[in-house]
């Protein structure tokens, strides 16, 4: 069994980790005190849930339902943020893709999840992963295979391979029928708004600091905090150059 097999799908317990956005959403941040975790249907046609479907052989999440197949019924369950562990990820890419060229910022989070789940994206690999392994030896066996109950959950952790060098970190809530279901629309899609800074029985975020990015301009960045409780009480430095 391979070294990447054996560490796929780990849950972290704590984690400090960096949120990396553009000037503007930071203001809007700032202004409501969450963090938005949007509906994984906001990305579903971009690898999300089919791979890991196709690769696990999940015949019931490829077929239709509804119109649809069910992996996209699911991804209106999942909801989700992007983070990255410090000296994880392509750091020049990040900035890129994320901040806007760098004009953005990185903040930089403690994360405690207690009813979310935080775990480390699983990009495909070229072999097989702990749970296809195990599988190909249980029908070796003439055996049924083992689908895990968590399964629905999972595949929200499990992305390309050609992503890689985010190195991305995710903090996920899945809502389930007849349970709580906290979400917002911003008129495209819902997300789930977590506090910053407040208790609250999914996930403790305490933002410890807003990193300008490398060409991101101080005055902006103070701009966007400003008359906020972000202004007082988190300190705004500069990124180091990636």
């Amino acid at each position: 069994m391979t070294r990447s097999s054996t560490t796929c799908f780990r849950t972290h317990h704590s984690q400090r980790s960096f949120f990396t956005t553009p000037a503007d959403s930071l203001k809007g941040i700032a202004k409501t005190g969450h963090l938005r975790l949007h509906w994984v249907r906001k990305r579903i046609d971009q690898g999300e849930l089919e791979p890991f479907a196709i690769k696990h052989r999940l015949k019931g999440y490829l077929d239709s339902a509804d119109s649809e197949p069910y992996f996209k019924t699911l991804s209106k369950d999942l909801f989700y943020i992007s983070l990255t562990c410090p000296g994880g990820g392509d750091e020049f890419e990040l900035w890129r893709a994320f901040a806007l060229g760098g004009t953005g910022v990185r903040l930089k989070l403690s994360v405690n999840p207690s009813r979310a789940e935080l775990r480390k994206i699983q990009y495909e690999p070229p072999a097989g992963t702990l749970l296809t392994e195990r599988n190909s030896t249980l029908a070796a066996e003439g055996e049924p295979p083992f689908v895990p109950w968590t399964v629905s959950k999972i595949g929200a952790f499990y992305l390309p391979a050609t992503l890689h060098r985010e190195n991305e970190v995710r903090l996920l809530i899945m809502r389930y029928p007849g349970g709580r279901g906290e979400t917002e629309f911003d008129g495209q899609n819902r997300y789930w708004p977590l506090p910053i800074g407040q208790h609250n029985d999914f996930c403790d975020i305490q933002l410890l600091e807003i990193q300008c990015g490398p060409a991101a301009q101080r005055s902006d960045v103070l701009s966007a905090i400003a008359g906020t409780p972000f202004e007082t009480t988190v300190p705004v430095t500069c990124a180091p150059q990636p």
